[in-house]
């Protein structure tokens, strides 16, 4: 399972070790899909306790995916896309951690958490640039091109979110059966 957590919809892909694609858990029911994307925006001046509610419904939802994942296979390994560190300066020119980046290592705590109280799995977490090397032979690939190349590789995907989230499946897929795949092309 691949997960992309972000301020706006966390995406969730399921990928096989044949690289078969099973199903997914969308908000409102089970379909026979393999990816899907949660989460709702919240207002800039949401309150603590609105952002926690947000962090564990997102946890909730991957946590019933995995379960039901479970359910038939009996294994699963999660891998997360790490979010970047990076720091964003004032009009003073000081360097502050930006309360988005704040809050995607808030969301990943919480789900990091509740995947091993509840299932007993700690995800491994890749970079986007490792993913993307392993998935399409460049570490640069650009955002805009993974939705658009996926498509011509014939999987469809909602939005962004659930498309990075099948590059972190996948790579975790290659990674884990030493990183060769007939996918993974030079672009």
């Amino acid at each position: 399972m691949g997960l992309d957590l972000s301020q706006r919809a966390a995406g969730c892909a399921v990928i096989e070790d044949d690289g078969s694609i099973p199903f997914s858990l969308s908000a409102r029911d089970v379909r026979p899909c393999f990816h899907d994307v949660w989460g709702y925006s919240l207002k800039k001046d949401a309150t603590p306790k609105e952002k926690t509610e947000r962090q564990v419904y997102i946890a909730k939802k991957i946590i019933q995916a995995a379960k039901l994942h479970m359910v038939g296979s009996g294994t699963l390994h999660i891998a997360i896309e790490n979010y970047a560190f990076s720091t964003v300066k004032n009009a003073k020119g000081r360097s502050f951690q930006s309360s988005s980046q704040t809050g995607l290592a808030e969301l990943q705590g919480v789900v990091k958490s509740q995947l091993l109280l509840a299932l007993s799995i700690f995800p491994t977490v890749y970079s986007v640039k490792t993913a993307r090397m392993v998935v399409f032979g460049n570490g640069n690939f650009e955002k805009s091109k993974i939705k658009p190349t996926l498509t011509e590789w014939g999987m469809e995907f909602k939005d962004d979110n659930d498309a990075d989230a099948y590059v972190i499946a996948e790579c975790h897929r290659q990674k884990m059966k030493g990183w060769t795949d007939e996918r993974r092309r030079k672009k």
